[in-house]
Order: C-alpha cells, then structure tokens, then sequence
C-alpha cells in the first residue's frame, strides 16, 4: 500500500481529491479580497488523525481553525468554546464519540450528558452555525461497546439530533454513515472511482476502519493519529464532516 506522501502525490496527478477539496492549506484569499469565513472544528482522535483531509476539503473555502484531542469530551472544551466564540466564527463542527465520563460530567446518564452539552456549545456559539457529527460506530469487541457499540449507538445519534432538534443555530450531519453504512460497523467498503491497488484497493474494496475496530487508519500507525499509508476512512470521515461547510461557503482563487 503506498504511503501517506506517495498516495497524495498519486491523488494529485489524477485530480482526484475533489471529494474532499482542492489540495493545500486553508490559506487566506488574494490580497484585497473579502475575507475568508472560519470554521472551528472540534473533535476527538477521530477527527485528529483525519485532519489532513479536512484542511484540504476547505482550502481556499474557510479559514479552518482544528480543536482535537484523543478522548475529548465536549464539556471538556467549553473553555476553549466561550474563548473561541468571540471571534464569531462563521460555523463550528462538533465531532464526538462517547468514551466515559469525565470530570466535566453533571450528570450519570452518558447519553444525557451529550444531548446537554451539545445544547451548552449550541448556546455558547449562539451566533454561528453549529453542525453535530457522531463518531462512527466502534466494533463490538471493543471497549467502548458500552457506548458506542452498535446496541447503544442509536442513543447517541438521537442524543445529538435532540441537541440541534433544541436550537436553532443547529443542525445534526450523520457524517458517520461514510465509513459505516446504515451506522453499521464495516471493515471495507467499495472503493472511490480514483482508488487504485497502489491505494489498497482490492477486488473493488478498500479498508476504511483501523484493527482496533474505533479508527480509520487501514493499519496500526506507529504513533496515535498518524497514519503512515493513505486511509480511505480518514477521506471519507474528513469529507462527509466538513460537507455543510463545503455547501456553504464558495470556493476562492
């Protein structure tokens, strides 16, 4: 399989990164030109180790500012939210599993908790457009079947839908469906038009979920959210989260 920088380049040549954007950073416009929109995004390692490709879905469309740590909560970046929130962001995505409580936590019902806190980011940024997105369902082996595994992933969509359901700035994106359809746990899925072999495209399939049966990097990376090869899930993830902001701020030179 080719490695992250060898797979780009590939994608590059082929112009086939125009499912998640075009290729560079999320640079400002040319000089004199109305300012970019900015786009906040907060998230745990899921969004973190598939951060490349959401820079690249909104170059050249947003000013992209990422808010991610493994494991995070979203009580947990209220702080950073209430800080973020005075510069007026244009829209703000919200990325989040559910890995156990936390200090944070005002309450014992884990689902609860998120529908809560989702309406306190909601509330917090007020003034922009919020959009939830929930991890994509884990394995059932997993740790975490407790919460995200296919039994109790339904609670936490509907934890979300409820929180957007409550504020009118908000909406719910059920972007997990790009790596798991129907939010079913999958290994594979069918490959992209432009994924070739050298990209791990095999018999018309490619990976999309990591063997601990939680990420999207196809192998085990040497360092957390560092995928050493190209990861379809990462560009599936990246590309269905950042969708809403794709739709709503036009491209730029």
């Amino acid at each position: 399989m080719a490695s992250l920088a060898t797979a780009i380049g590939i994608l590059v040549t082929a112009g086939a990164l125009s499912t998640v954007g075009a290729v560079g950073t999320a640079a400002g416009p040319a000089w004199g030109a109305t300012a970019l929109p900015r786009v906040d995004i907060y998230g745990d390692s899921v969004t973190w180790e598939s951060e490349f490709f959401m820079v690249l879905a909104l170059s050249h469309r947003a000013d992209v500012h990422m808010h991610v740590y493994p494991g995070a909560q979203i009580c947990q970046w209220f702080s950073d939210m209430r800080s973020t929130a005075a510069a007026h962001p244009s829209m703000v995505i919200i990325t989040e599993g559910l890995w156990g409580s936390r200090d944070c936590d005002h309450t014992s019902d884990l689902f609860r908790e998120v529908q809560d806190d989702a309406g306190t980011a909601a509330t917090i940024f007020s003034q922009s457009r919020v959009v939830f997105s929930a991890d994509p369902v884990v394995l059932n082996s997993t740790e975490f079947v407790q919460t995200m595994g296919s039994k109790n992933y339904p609670k936490l969509l509907a934890a979300f839908r409820k929180a957007a359901s409550l504020h009118n700035n908000a909406t719910f994106n059920d972007a997990a469906t790009s790596v798991a359809p129907k939010n079913a746990f999958v290994w594979t899925r069918p490959c992209l038009s432009n994924e070739t072999s050298a990209l791990g495209c095999s018999h018309g399939s490619i990976r999309v979920r990591e063997p601990d049966g939680i990420h999207l990097c196809p192998v085990t990376p040497p360092q957390p959210g560092h995928c050493p090869t190209y990861s379809s899930g990462e560009r599936r993830w990246a590309a269905a989260v950042t969708r809403p902001a794709v739709k709503a701020f036009a491209l730029r030179p």
